[in-house]
């Protein structure tokens, strides 16, 4: 083991060899327990890791020929039981062995719930299924780490690879002789690293003759969450194969994520030793099986991308028949001007529509910016100057003007002044032209009359700003 005083460490020690033994090695943790203000491991940790433990005796196993003492035929085995007792009997060794600073069997059996027990190796001799003669693993498991706390039950979970101790501590979890467990973890300041704490933790199995079979309504809730988690995940897989133009080693690999989390969610459900325990275990299955992603349809992919590109060139179409439409009709040099802000406004819209299509990611989005640029390309008009805007004549009750104007007789000349435009039918004085014409009253009049509209809007523009001025000052 390396050792450093400047960087993180973590240490790992092992006991039991044949009845007892040590070994070494280095884990990195991925739960983070939680400890009180005395540095004792919570409940909710400690549960935690035998919840970690029974899942894995309710795994089917490599079994373990090869061991000098011990063999394991790799069966699933029924969860251990955590007794108060036998909680109390790993604190106290744990306590023990932290304030030593060392870890070491020589007192195994200190804080042990029966005194019988160092001589009946903690009663599994009495196992009815104990064959007599045979070596029993147990029944304590030691581990310490320093700088941050390792997950002893993988440590020893790991010797069934590597063969460390002969399988020793491995074989201790998955013993079939013990139904009882206990699990304690204390923390405490490190007297041999700066600035780092050391973890000292202890497991205990034992056998009990009157502890009670596991309740049928314990065995009928696991059936009952993994019948649900089956259906769950069969519901699933079908889905996914329901999927068109899917790769097939995605449709597989997506498969298989789904079986993964299948046999995940039932090794909880038969690690778990209480009712609310099998219920999460069911809940949280069901939420990562449900929780996989589909594989992506090539023809979903395709299909976007095509009408991405067939959106983008009708709009490109609709702009340029739209453009030629406005330079024919506006073909006069003197609106120049005007006819090129038009073109450019249907530029600038083809060009956000086409940024916003080729950021969507659906079809829904792609047809309404398609609809809403080609609504908004058709409607572009080029604005024409106000010369060249047709003149509609206004009705007398607008038109400003003096008493004396109103007074005067009707002459033929102002009664040619139309409320309306004048029909066309009647050719002019001067030839035979269509277009319409007012009568010719006299250039001295055009100009008067020109000067009288211009100092009536005057006056009321005048007015209207004095009014509106007063009104921002009352306020």
């Amino acid at each position: 083991m390396k050792k450093s005083y400047y960087k993180r460490i973590i240490a790992l020690v092992l006991g039991l060899t044949l009845l007892f033994g040590q070994s070494f090695s280095v884990s990195a943790a991925e739960y983070t327990p939680s400890f009180d203000d005395k540095g004792i491991m919570t409940e909710e940790s400690r549960t935690h890791f035998i919840n970690e433990l029974n899942s894995i005796r309710a795994t089917e196993r490599k079994p373990i020929t090869n061991s000098k003492n011990i063999k394991d035929n790799g069966q699933k085995l029924p969860p251990l039981k955590t007794t108060a007792k036998m909680n109390e009997w790993a604190l106290t060794r744990a306590l023990e062995l932290a304030a030593e600073g060392k870890i070491s069997h020589d007192n195994t059996f200190n804080g042990a719930p029966d005194p019988t027990y160092k001589k009946t190796q903690a009663n599994m001799f009495n196992n009815p299924n104990y064959v007599l003669g045979t070596y029993v693993a147990g029944p304590e498991n030691l581990a310490w780490s320093a700088g941050e706390f390792s997950d002893p039950i993988k440590d020893w979970d790991s010797e069934k690879i590597n063969g460390e101790q002969d399988y020793g501590h491995y074989l201790t979890n998955v013993n079939p002789l013990a139904n009882i467990v206990g699990f304690a973890s204390v923390r405490v300041d490190s007297k041999k690293f700066r600035s780092s704490s050391e973890y000292y933790s202890v497991l205990v199995i034992a056998y009990d003759p009157n502890l009670k079979e596991e309740t049928e309504d314990l065995t009928s809730l696991r059936n009952s969450a993994n019948q649900e988690l089956d259906t769950t995940a069969k519901a699933k897989t079908a889905e996914m194969e329901k999927l068109e133009n899917v790769d097939a080693k995605d449709l597989e690999a997506s498969k298989k994520q789904v079986e993964e989390a299948l046999n995940a969610a039932k090794k909880a459900v038969s690690g778990a030793t209480s009712k609310e325990a099998i219920e999460s275990a069911r809940n949280d299955g069901i939420k990562a099986i449900n929780g996989i992603a589909n594989p992506k349809s090539e023809s979903n992919n395709n299909d976007i991308e095509a009408s991405r590109k067939l959106a983008i060139q009708e709009i490109r179409d609709a702009a340029a028949k739209k453009k030629e439409l406005l330079k024919k009709a506006n073909s006069d040099a003197s609106n120049a001007n005007n006819l090129e802000k038009a073109l450019n406004d249907i530029d600038t819209q083809v060009n956000n529509a086409i940024k916003s299509m080729q950021s969507a990611k659906d079809l829904k989005t792609i047809n309404d910016q398609k609809a809403l640029a080609l609504k908004g390309i058709e409607a572009t008009v080029v604005v024409k100057d106000n010369q060249d805007k047709p003149t509609t004549p206004k009705p007398e009750t607008e038109k400003p003007s003096k008493p004396s104007e109103q007074a005067k007789p009707n002459k033929p000349s102002e009664q040619a002044k139309p409320n309306k435009p004048v029909s066309p039918t009647k050719p002019t004085e001067t030839g035979n032209s269509n277009k319409e014409t007012l009568p010719a009253t006299g250039e001295s009049n055009n100009v008067l009359g020109f000067i009288t509209i211009g100092l009536g809007m005057g006056l009321v523009i005048t007015n209207g700003f004095l009014k509106k001025k007063k009104n921002v000052i009352k306020q």
